[in-house]
């Protein structure tokens, strides 16, 4: 295996990404999965710079309820789940979400992040980046 793997050149350049790539091959890739989930729920997320906060609950696909209102989702919305994994609207169910979303020109939500409990008890100007799309 390792030199099927070496021919293909996949050990170039950081002899490091070359070990954890050998390691991730031999054990099925469950090395990696602790420390990248833990790094990922350490670091916490940022928002942009125009998101909101709100209570979202899904309908019949691509209608939806946010903040009691009746609205559309944008066309290729993107959804973002609490471990920050891209969440297919389908998925759902229609149990409702406190999230944070950016709405696109036609005012449709664009992108929605589902928060967890500490992203929901943190002030949302906190949470926000310098990005301003």
């Amino acid at each position: 295996m390792f030199e099927r793997l070496y021919h293909k050149r996949v050990f170039r350049g950081n002899s490091c990404l070359a070990i954890l790539v050998t390691v991730a091959g031999l054990t099925g890739g469950a090395a990696l999965t602790v420390p990248v989930v833990a790094h990922a729920m350490a670091v916490g997320r940022t928002f942009p710079q125009p998101a909101q906060r709100g209570k979202l609950a899904l309908a019949q696909f691509p209608e939806a309820v946010l903040d009691g209102k009746a609205t559309r989702l944008a066309p290729g919305v993107r959804i973002w789940g609490p471990d920050n994994r891209q969440v297919l609207p389908a998925a759902l169910g229609s149990a409702t979400y406190t999230v944070n979303y950016t709405v696109d020109l036609m005012h449709q939500p664009n992108r929605v992040w589902i928060l967890t409990d500490p992203e929901i008890a943190q002030d949302i100007r906190q949470q926000r980046n310098s990005m301003r799309f």
